[in-house]
């Protein structure tokens, strides 16, 4: 049916567009990651081996290069955490206000973006329907 095609082709659109846009977007998700739950290196990348996003899926030199530039820019802070039995206490990330700021202005670009578009792409739809 139609329905469904229109469906199918969204999808694929949805991963082009998902792909072009990986880096920026597995940025927000590890900032919404560890802003649900402080977080160590290992239970992000078994996050993002849950996503169905193949292309935003992330293995470790994706991850704790990411996990850094984040630092750098104030965006989490790590804590150790000797909880644990292992020898080496873990680096646990954990949102930062400034992180969280950031995210949220992010979110709203976005939105604002897709809005722009969509209003654009209505415009087009109602001039050549």
């Amino acid at each position: 049916s139609h329905h469904y095609r229109h469906i199918k082709k969204g999808k694929k659109y949805f991963k082009k567009i998902v792909k072009r846009y990986a880096p920026e977007l597995r940025d927000l998700l590890m900032l919404w990651f560890v802003g649900k739950k402080p977080s160590h290196g290992y239970e992000l990348i078994k996050r993002f081996d849950s996503l169905d996003q193949e292309a935003l899926k992330a293995k470790a030199n994706r991850i704790y290069p990411g996990l850094e530039k984040m630092k750098k820019k104030g965006y989490v802070k790590v804590e150790l955490d000797s909880s644990q039995s292992q020898k080496k206490p873990r680096k646990v990330y954990t949102l930062t206000p400034e992180g969280r700021e950031h995210l949220l202005s992010e979110i709203d670009e976005l939105r604002a973006g897709l809005d722009f578009l969509k209003n654009y792409l209505d415009e087009i739809d109602a001039d050549i329907r």
